[in-house]
């Protein structure tokens, strides 16, 4: 009912005053996102980090928090994170993807990318679910974008397959897709 009368972002606020936090706000995500990227670029030796997901697009709530990593040793690298914090409980994981419980509540997930494909890696890892959707509709699937690779960039896929660049926060599954293929994407407001 909260939810309904006066929107999520005052729902969250009691949610998180009431209940063991399993979400956070995106304005607290911030201070964590940066610790733990700089964690994993110091302590844990990945050579690049990048947050991705709901915190790449800006999401209100934030329930994980999710980074690609570039590194040659990623079970070493697993092995430290679970040194943040003091301990960080590793949950599950596969040979390039792994899933941590924080101290605050969220999970926070890390995906092993390459060099060669960092940009495919950002769009597969930040796009929600319904914008992949719409994304390989109008690339012909996800095998005909890796046999037109690797894509370094995340503009180099987009130029690839005749689309502007769509930006992280627009990458809910809207018509964003439609739009990069007519060249009509809405400039967003930046701190500049």
């Amino acid at each position: 009912e909260l939810e309904q009368t006066l929107g999520s972002r005052v729902a969250q606020h009691v949610r998180q005053g009431v209940t063991e936090a399993h979400a956070m706000l995106l304005y607290r995500a911030h201070e964590l996102c940066e610790a733990v990227e700089h964690f994993l670029l110091d302590t844990c030796k990945a050579r690049k980090a990048e947050a991705v997901g709901d915190y790449r697009r800006c999401v209100d709530t934030i329930e994980e928090l999710a980074f690609i990593v570039e590194t040659d040793d990623f079970s070493s690298l697993l092995a430290r994170m679970e040194r943040y914090g003091g301990r960080t409980p590793l949950v599950a994981s596969t040979r390039t993807s792994a899933t941590f419980s924080l101290s605050s509540g969220v999970r926070l997930r890390i995906d092993r990318a390459s060099k060669e494909n960092w940009g495919l890696s950002l769009i597969k890892r930040t796009g929600s679910e319904a914008h992949l959707r719409k994304l390989t509709a109008a690339t012909g699937g996800w095998d005909i974008v890796r046999k037109a690779g690797p894509f370094a960039s995340e503009p180099d896929l987009y130029t690839k397959f005749h689309l502007s660049f769509i930006e992280p926060e627009l990458r809910e599954g809207y018509d964003e897709v439609e739009r990069a293929q007519l060249g009509t994407l809405p400039v967003l407001v930046t701190v500049k």
